[in-house]
């Protein structure tokens, strides 16, 4: 058996801290990917995956693709991927974010002789420990120059740089935000679960699984004033009984910069609109408060002047609980986890409530006019009633067209910094559709 080189050796030490996973290429991957270099961005794979393999979620993985190349297994390209949840028992999806092929494809045979007898498992279908990890990289490099060439190219999409607070503060509320609309909609918010990994650059959604392929007006979203600079993620969803949302999440910049997060739904069928913006509670001792923050007068003033322009309908079918759109949620501090569903604990006020509380502090523990939490505001809604009324058509607006709506999302991008906007189309009516009467 052949043994590693000593320049081999000084990759091991290049290669410290990528993580590696050998692919076997379905034939979809070879279509696309390599016979007619169909590539578009973040395409999904189905790939076979045994019981045991060790994938972690919080991180890119480089992937090592092989094939049978007449008659013969060789590694024929590498690439960025990241893997998602399992599809079935066996079966695992993956995502790849780049990919290329080498000059020359390298067989696999030769690649184990390389290895020895104590790595050739390196090469099995799946992640490779760490170490075994490194030696495959580097007996690839020692057969083949193209693999140091594509590995470097690659480097800046393997690395996963970590949010700081307050990033992960606002990708918190992108993600809670989105599952709401998708619990509301579609009664499933199963699906940020394959978020996946987050570029501090990229809006949550952008992330996410879905059709990318949303070629229609979406609103007329691309040719609205003041959004050609915006970094623009959008996922189309389609649901039981014809219902389709299209979750669109706009901002002008990094989460770092944000200065919140506004959540804005419209319904088309029945002009329907509510707008949530996002704010942070803080711990006290055994209390959460909400101390205000910059800001919030001129964002009083805005969401006043929403409501004052949303009079409540007068069609029975559109009859509302609440008919001012506006509302808050307050969130509990929570680490930041990409992989959950769970939605963010906090407590919804709509605008008139919490100015009446925030005002006034009457009946508060201690006095205090900003303690939010639970036990000193028992009147709220709590996410699980919000979702509902949301997705029945219980609370929001009456008769609001899109002009409306257009003009609210562009104060929101210029005011907040991050919006996420779900666009709900269904021919069927608001209301207890699961309900009969007996």
């Amino acid at each position: 058996m052949g043994t590693l080189s000593p320049a081999s050796g000084e990759a091991l030490n290049r290669y410290e801290g990528i993580s590696v996973a050998v692919i076997r290429m379905t034939d979809e991957m070879r279509e696309h990917l390599v016979r007619h270099r169909t590539f578009i961005k973040r395409p999904t794979f189905t790939i076979a995956d045994t019981a045991g393999l060790t994938w972690k979620r919080d991180r890119r993985y480089l992937g090592v693709f092989k094939t049978d190349v007449d008659g013969e297994v060789k590694v024929v390209g590498l690439g960025v991927m990241t893997p998602s949840k399992m599809a079935s028992n066996f079966t695992r999806k993956v995502r790849v974010e780049q990919f290329d092929t080498l000059e020359h494809p390298i067989p696999a045979s030769r690649i184990r002789d390389m290895l020895g007898n104590r790595y050739q498992d390196a090469l099995n279908d799946g992640p490779p420990t760490d170490a075994r990890a490194r030696r495959l990289l580097a007996v690839l490099e020692g057969l083949s120059e193209s693999v140091g060439v594509l590995i470097s190219g690659f480097a800046a999409g393997l690395t996963v740089p970590a949010l700081g607070d307050a990033a992960a503060e606002v990708r918190s509320f992108e993600k809670d935000a989105t599952a709401t609309l998708l619990e509301a909609v579609l009664g499933d918010r199963g699906a940020v679960r394959d978020a996946g990994l987050l570029h501090e650059s990229e809006p949550f959604v952008e992330a996410m699984p879905g059709d990318r392929n949303v070629n229609y007006d979406w609103l007329h979203f691309a040719d609205w004033p003041g959004f050609g600079d915006v970094s623009t993620g959008i996922r189309r969803f389609v649901g039981p009984h014809d219902q389709e949302l299209v979750v669109c999440n706009l901002t002008k910049r990094l989460p770092e910069q944000v200065d919140g997060v506004d959540l804005l739904y419209y319904n088309e069928l029945h002009s329907c609109f509510v707008l949530v913006q996002y704010k942070r509670l803080f711990r006290e001792g055994r209390h959460l408060s909400y101390p205000g923050d910059h800001g919030l007068d001129q964002q009083l003033a805005r969401l006043r002047a929403i409501d004052d322009a949303c009079p409540p309908g007068d069609a029975v079918a559109d009859i509302r609980l609440h008919a001012q759109p506006t509302f808050f949620k307050f969130c509990e501090p929570s680490p930041f986890d990409p992989g959950s569903i769970d939605m963010l604990k906090g407590v919804y006020l709509a605008r008139p409530h919490f100015e009446r509380i925030f005002a006034g502090g009457e009946g508060l523990p201690g006095g205090s006019r900003y303690r939010l939490g639970k036990g000193e505001v028992p009147r709220h809604l709590n996410t699980t009633a919000f979702t509902m009324l949301l997705a029945h058509g219980w609370i929001g607006s009456c008769g609001i067209g899109s002009d409306f709506v257009r003009e609210q999302a562009r104060l929101s991008l210029s005011t907040r910094g991050s919006l996420v906007f779900g666009l709900h189309r269904s021919e069927r009516p608001l209301g207890n559709n699961s309900m009969s009467w007996s």
